[in-house]
């Protein structure tokens, strides 16, 4: 399982899988449940990098079942948050709502903030592309304080820029400007001036152009 952890870092993904399916069969054979959930969710992650979903959904299930059997919430929330994002890249909105609604509450129980925080954004996300715009901002601006209260000033940077974005569907150019201006300072200031470059910057100077 370890040797898959490095090749898919490495970006070796089918080196990876090989790797994992025997680590898989190895915990099926001494009934070590919960290093078989690990190993499926991994699976599930690889496969899902590579575009192919619903082999990654077929694995994240079989994970899913394996963490609600052994009482790992923790484990199960991150499969189904892993579920939502596979179902939010199909365009099968409702359906990834719905798994990230169930992470959620796993989250909260457990404690996990910033598994809370990361479901709650890609909720957001999720509403504000189906134009359920005061509930993604409601979303929005539980991130952003969950971010905060965890110092994760690259996220409240994330979540700032978002905020940016869900201004100009408002036309509040001016708003969309600050808060873009605010998500380029904190990347900048952590050490990610390309980043916000390339992907900030754009959309401050089609916010700025707007007001001319």
């Amino acid at each position: 399982q370890a040797q898959g952890d490095v090749l898919s870092f490495q970006d070796k993904r089918d080196e990876a899988l090989g790797k994992y399916e025997r680590a898989l069969a190895l915990f099926q054979a001494v009934g070590a449940r919960l290093g078989e959930a690990n190993v499926l969710k991994a699976q599930g992650d690889v496969l899902y990098f590579l575009k192919k979903t619903d082999e990654a959904l077929g694995k994240y299930e079989r994970a899913l079942a394996l963490f609600q059997a052994v009482g790992d919430r923790l484990g199960e929330a991150n499969v189904l948050q892993a579920q939502g994002d596979v179902l939010s890249f199909q365009d099968k909105r409702d359906e990834a709502l719905g798994k990230y609604e169930r992470a959620l509450a796993l989250f909260q129980a457990v404690g996990a903030r910033l598994g809370e925080a990361n479901v709650l954004l890609a909720m957001g996300d999720i509403l504000r592309a189906e134009k359920e715009y005061s509930e993604a901002w409601q979303r929005y601006e539980a991130v952003f304080h969950l971010y905060n209260a965890i110092g994760d000033r690259y996220s409240i940077a994330r979540v700032l820029y978002r905020m940016g974005d869900w201004q100009v569907a408002q036309e509040n150019f001016a708003d969309s400007i600050r808060l873009f201006e605010s998500a380029i300072g904190l990347w900048e200031a952590i050490g990610l001036p390309d980043l916000a470059a390339q992907i900030i910057q754009p959309k401050l100077d089609a916010a700025r152009g707007q007001l001319q």
